[in-house]
Formats: C-alpha cells, sequence, structure tokens
C-alpha cells in the first residue's frame, strides 16, 4: 500500500533541489542513490516515477511524504512543472489551481483575458474565477487590453495570479 511510511521507506527527498532518490535497489535499471522519475514530455512536463506498476507524479509523492496527506489539487507557485522544491508547492482547489493555469493553447492573441471582437472591431478583455465570466471591457488598443486583464487578474485571483504566457 501507498502511503506516507512506505514512500519515506523507498525515497529520499531532496528539500535543496526537490528532487527524489531512490533509498532501495528495485532492479537493474533502478538502484539506490538513483534520481526517482524522469520528465514525461507526454504528461506536460511533470516529473513522473513508476513503481509498483504505476505512474505517479513527484510533486503528489513529495506532498504525501512530507505531510502525509493527497490533496487532489497541487500547484506549482512559479509555473514550472519540473521545479518539485517544497517552496514552490502548495494544496489549492480547483478554482486556484485555474488561476495559476498558462495562457491557453487555442488563444489567438498570445494574451491570458485578451481576445480580439470582429463585430465591436475592438479588443476584449474577460477573466474567469469560480467558472464565472467578468468583463474588464472593450478597447481599442492591445497595450490597454493587457493592462486590464492583468489588473482584472490582480484583483480576482490574488496570490493566486499568474500573467505568465
Amino acid at each position: 500500500m501507498v502511503n506516507q511510511e512506505y514512500l519515506n521507506k523507498i525515497f529520499e527527498y531532496n528539500k535543496e533541489t526537490g528532487v527524489l532518490i531512490w533509498k532501495v535497489t528495485r532492479s537493474s535499471k533502478v538502484k539506490c542513490g538513483m534520481i526517482a522519475g524522469s520528465l514525461n514530455p507526454h504528461n506536460g512536463g511533470y516529473i513522473q516515477v513508476i513503481f509498483n506498476k504505476r505512474a505517479y507524479y513527484a510533486h503528489k509523492i513529495i506532498w504525501e511524504m512530507i505531510y502525509g496527506e493527497r490533496p487532489k489539487y497541487l500547484d506549482h507557485i512559479d509555473g514550472n512543472r519540473a521545479n518539485n522544491r517544497l517552496n514552490n508547492l502548495r494544496s489549492v482547489n480547483a478554482s486556484q489551481n485555474a488561476c495559476n493555469s498558462r495562457v491557453s493553447k487555442r488563444n489567438t492573441t498570445g494574451y491570458k483575458g485578451v481576445h480580439w471582437n470582429k463585430q465591436r472591431n475592438k479588443w476584449t478583455v474577460f477573466v474567469r474565477k469560480n467558472r464565472k465570466l467578468h468583463y474588464g471591457g472593450a478597447y481599442i488598443n492591445l497595450i490597454d487590453a493587457i493592462q486590464c486583464a492583468i489588473q482584472l487578474r490582480i484583483k480576482l485571483h490574488g496570490e493566486y495570479c499568474n500573467h505568465a504566457l
């Protein structure tokens, strides 16, 4: 059974680097002292560790090793999904996790919350919080729309705000 005790038995966590180290030899490929896990390009840049015939996210292993709980959502504060230092991780709810997300791949402007409105021939600003869209206005100038989106995100998202592209 995978729990805090078991995880601390098979892994060591380096707080300075955020890296998990195997404490046990599990096979000819996984030996005691080796770094546990690898960056999986197919899972969005998270470090994944495979053991007991299952893949686990390293940040979730680390959280459970330290705090003994498995939160549904863990946020990487700096947005770097491979940075598993404890000071970069925080337990959040779904809404808080969404606030710290990157710009959507479907976004055509390249700026979070800023969209071109063909009917009005202006840049419009919408920011989502708790599944509700908040309107920030319509602007002729893209820079004004971007600044409005930033201010609205700060107001609505607080410490979970992320302006990164």
